[in-house]
């Protein structure tokens, strides 16, 4: 999960005009795909050098993880057939500071990698890992479109329509424990700082509501944060998807990240600055790559909606 530096004058400017905007096309409703259960399979062995694990090539995304040595350099990469990989890419490395404002852990999380028909990863680090978890996930299900209509701010600006959890697919399960109690209580604040994220990784997603069921899943159970870790998620088609649960939004309403009284529910992207702020999370990795044209309009809308909905 990375903060980045996105809000300079050019996304400035384009905030001043999306504020004049005021209406948004309605978007088509579709059938619900229902909850999607995603499956997970972990491996864990002590690496000093080079291992290559075998995953299944139904896995949409992997995810590396270790314990102690914060500062090794893991590399990965990957094959589908088990004898041609992939150049080696380095695993970027999650802030462990991220999440709810808990124990602090002893694990470094790499962010997740989409991988397509890989059978094999190769993973080398630079120092012995007595502890090295590799984790490949089958987050595939039915592409969601946008339902209903934009929420409207105070001063007519428009959230572009949102993509709900039940519309992505969302398994509110993942959110309980085994006696139906809700893992990480919901908390609300006034909102008064928005912050922008990308999620470090694959660009050119072909299916980035998998990406979004795998992040949720990665957040709520391998971090053990029950729940995703932003309020909202765009992809580079500029579509925007609920993230962290606030509560239920009946008839269509499109799900604006609050209570009923306007206070914005905490989710889990900067840890100690958590409260009080709503996260935009780009999927992709812009250290590599500018966003797309579609992604950049959509951050634009909502943080200008945001703005105005919450007086910023």
């Amino acid at each position: 999960m990375h903060l980045k530096s996105l809000l300079l004058r050019p996304l400035a400017a384009s905030i001043v005009a999306a504020l004049m905007l005021t209406t948004l096309a309605p978007m088509a409703p579709r059938p619900e795909p229902g909850p999607v259960k995603v499956r997970a399979a972990e491996t864990t062995v002590a690496v000093t050098d080079t291992h290559d694990f075998d995953v299944s090539p139904d896995s949409t995304h992997v995810a590396i993880r270790w314990a102690g040595h914060p500062a090794a350099i893991v590399t990965a990469s990957f094959s589908t057939d088990g004898t041609t990989f992939s150049e080696p890419e380095a695993v970027d490395v999650e802030d462990s500071n991220d999440g709810p404002d808990g124990a602090p852990t002893d694990e470094t999380y790499g962010a997740l990698i989409r991988v397509d028909g890989v059978r094999e990863v190769r993973v080398h680090t630079d120092r012995p890992l007595a502890k090295l978890t590799i984790l490949s996930l089958n987050a595939a299900g039915p592409e969601p479109m946008p339902m209903g209509l934009g929420a409207e701010a105070d001063a007519g600006t428009t959230l572009p329509g949102v993509i709900s959890r039940s519309a992505w697919g969302a398994d509110e399960s993942l959110r309980f424990d085994a006696a139906g109690d809700e893992q990480w209580p919901r908390e609300y604040y006034p909102v008064q700082k928005l912050v922008v994220h990308h999620t470090a990784g694959r660009n050119s997603d072909a299916d980035p509501a998998a990406t979004v069921r795998a992040i949720y899943y990665y957040h709520a159970v391998t971090r053990r944060w029950a729940d995703i870790g932003y309020n909202y998620l765009i992809d580079e088609a500029g579509r925007v998807y609920e993230g962290r649960y606030a509560r239920d939004f009946w008839n269509g309403a499109t799900p604006s990240s609050d209570n009923e009284a306007g206070l914005g529910v905490a989710a889990g992207h900067t840890k100690y600055y958590n409260q009080g702020t709503l996260a935009v999370a780009l999927l992709g990795n812009f250290d590599l790559q500018a966003p797309t044209a579609a992604a950049h309009a959509s951050l634009v809308r909502m943080l200008a909606w945001a703005a105005a909905k919450y007086h910023i």
